[in-house]
């Protein structure tokens, strides 16, 4: 039995739009940087959902957190992992995305939609950059925001 794989990518930097950096910048682990906990939530196909604006990225706070918002469009079967660092006020998010050696997919071109939430930070107010990585390539730097922490439910 013949079995052909296919494994799309598409740059998470080829449409820019508000929420997104106009250049990507490649990114760099943090110097001296602590890990901090991180959970993603992934959707695919997103309902009602336009693709016009993508990617598009939101930030905002959460008790003890941050919740970051990435909608993008990419080719499907893809898997990711998650992971997040602090230095001083920044913290970075790294989104690791990869298409499935495993699985049997058509070409298509996809809308995932991935909620990072960080949890159990010291409240502050950090620079919070989301880092979009495909496989082992570098990550690159898909926007910024600067977002201040609290006690206090923000949900």
């Amino acid at each position: 039995m013949l079995r052909v794989v296919r494994a799309l990518a598409f740059s998470a930097g080829a449409i820019v739009t508000g929420g997104c950096s106009s250049s990507l910048t490649e990114a760099k682990p943090l110097a001296g940087s602590v890990p901090v906990d991180v959970t993603l939530h992934r959707t695919i196909g997103v309902s009602g959902a336009s693709p016009l604006g993508l990617p598009r990225v939101r930030f905002r706070p959460t008790s003890h957190g941050i919740v970051v918002q990435y909608d993008l469009l990419s080719g499907p079967c893809m898997l990711e992992s998650i992971r997040a660092e602090r230095a001083g006020h920044v913290v970075a998010i790294w989104i690791v995305r990869g298409g499935d050696p495993g699985a049997l997919c058509a070409p298509a071109i996809l809308h995932y939609e991935y909620i990072a939430t960080a949890t159990g930070l010291p409240l502050d107010t950090y620079e919070v950059r989301l880092i979009d990585q495909l496989g082992d390539g570098p990550g690159y730097e898909i926007g910024h925001a600067s977002v201040t922490v609290s006690s206090a439910p923000n949900e």
